[in-house]
């Protein structure tokens, strides 16, 4: 019998319509058009559209949302940075946005009603970050970008431990921060002052939004930068190991002091927090103004070494020297540390690993041994999967360990925990 020449689609049964469906994937362009095209086909969505008029139509849809007008202007809008490569910065303005948020989601905005019915202001961290797209271990830096996200920590927990609690304030190539003069610590300014402007709506202030029952008022304090060990040397001008004194929060915390007898302080092999000598934000911002009038006096090789002595860079665009932040920034308190770097590349992980191998190597067995054993060990599909390079004869060179913690240096004994947090 022939095959009948119909192109009519039948419906498909929900088990076999919803495997396909999950199939297409989520959070993309793509994907979601895949998704929308499979529920034509099976007769679920009225329509015809093809997929290039389904992605136009979303990316109309994508461009509305960031033209919305509010009375903090659109959504996205443009910070002139005057960089040759970018003229302008485009940003998603937090006060346009949650006042866009809070008049398209109910649910949304009932959560800030409830956080601003206390007499304290909200809390603000700002998190910033280097992404790579793609193959992470490719060499060169010209795809790298700085993500720039925020919140309000008075939100619940249960937005608190979700990604998409995190609104994206902007993305800029980090080669074009590199030339800016300030860089990083430049641009945190900038981000500072779209939160806290001198003039007009200001978190300081309060910024009306929108609820169900009217409008009310948000008003926030900044809380920190959240960040790791580069982030924060980065933003704050703090020179961290690469300074002899290298804890922004303490004074007395030399690198090379060892022994509880070093006049130059304690080192880093000290566990004793009450032997640590906290520091005020007034001391970092006396520091950074000495600075800034020793740049006037002192040579160049004579001032590198005085910001070493001291811990700090000077720079003249930066964060620290823009004195009409002084009331909002606090580099001592808000210096946030990112406990996984932490507790791990930077810190008690990374130290562990490599007192492991030493003593492995002690034992007689090589690295060729351990990236074999490494080999055999296979981890939950979720974590990826082992990479032989991770212990190559380039990163676990010996010389590296010995160099950092000295020969009168013994972990074992030592608090792991405090050592982490000293780093940064």
């Amino acid at each position: 019998m022939a095959r009948s020449g119909s192109a009519a689609n039948l419906a498909l049964p929900d088990a076999k319509r919803l495997p396909q469906l999950q199939a297409c994937g989520r959070h993309t362009k793509t994907s979601t058009i895949g998704m929308l095209l499979e529920l034509q086909s099976s007769g679920a969505l009225e329509g015809s559209d093809t997929e290039r008029q389904l992605r136009r139509q979303m990316q109309t849809a994508t461009e509305a949302h960031s033209k919305t007008m509010t009375p903090y202007g659109t959504v996205v809008q443009r910070v002139y940075l005057g960089h040759p490569k970018l003229e302008y910065w485009d940003i998603c303005h937090p006060f346009a946005w949650l006042y866009h948020m809070t008049r398209i989601s109910p649910e949304f905005s009932d959560v800030m009603h409830r956080c601003t019915d206390g007499a304290r202001p909200l809390r603000l961290v700002i998190y910033a970050d280097e992404l790579i797209p793609g193959n992470p271990f490719r060499p060169g830096t010209s795809r790298t970008l700085m993500c720039i996200y925020w919140r309000f920590v008075d939100w619940p927990s249960h937005m608190l431990t979700r990604t998409f609690a995190w609104p994206c304030f902007s993305i800029l190539r980090s080669t074009i921060i590199a030339d800016i003069d300030g860089a990083m610590s430049y641009i945190t300014r900038a981000v500072l002052r779209t939160f806290f402007p001198l003039e007009g709506a200001s978190l300081e202030r309060g910024i009306l939004i929108q609820s169900k029952d009217g409008h009310y008022m948000v008003r926030a304090v900044f809380a920190g930068f959240l960040a790791d060990l580069l982030g924060h040397k980065e933003i704050t001008e703090w020179k961290g190991t690469g300074g002899n004194v290298c804890c922004i929060k303490c004074s007395n915390v030399h690198k090379r002091a060892r022994g509880p007898n070093d006049p130059r302080g304690v080192g880093l092999d000290c566990a004793d927090q009450t032997k640590y000598a906290r520091r005020s934000n007034e001391e970092v911002f006396a520091i950074v103004d000495t600075l800034a009038i020793q740049n006037t006096i002192l040579t160049g090789p004579q001032f590198e070494k005085e910001e070493t002595r001291l811990g700090f860079n000077f720079v003249a665009n930066g964060l620290l020297m823009d004195h009409s932040l002084r009331g909002i920034y606090k580099p001592v308190d808000h210096t946030i540390r990112d406990w996984q770097h932490t507790l791990t590349s930077d810190g008690c992980a990374n130290t562990c690993i490599a007192e492991t191998l030493s003593a492995i190597r002690e034992k007689g067995y090589t690295l060729a041994h351990v990236r074999s054993f490494t080999s055999l060990i296979n981890v939950p599909s979720k974590y990826g999967g082992i990479h032989l390079n991770w212990l190559s004869d380039a990163r676990m060179k010996k010389t590296y360990t010995d160099k950092f913690f000295g020969d009168d240096f013994d972990f074992v004994s030592n608090h792991p925990i405090i050592f982490g947090e000293i780093l940064l």
